[in-house]
């Protein structure tokens, strides 16, 4: 399964979701739950540089489900 996600918030936020996909990589999995599933092992490797837009930052990621650590 993949998710198309949207992160929307504050610098800071914003920032820390950023540096968490970044210190993966795209390769090292990482667990996370779906609305309405299970938490499962996903990856990222696409998602966009931060965009801002007055106080307010976006960023969009493509979360993969994986099923190797």
């Amino acid at each position: 399964s993949s998710y198309n996600l949207t992160f929307i918030g504050d610098g800071a936020k914003i920032a820390a979701i950023f540096g968490f996909l970044d210190a993966r990589g795209g390769a090292e999995s990482f667990y996370w739950t779906p609305l309405l599933r299970e938490q499962s092992l996903f990856t990222c490797e696409k998602y966009s540089e931060p965009t801002k837009d007055g106080d307010v930052y976006t960023i969009t990621a493509t979360f993969d489900q994986t099923f190797a650590p």
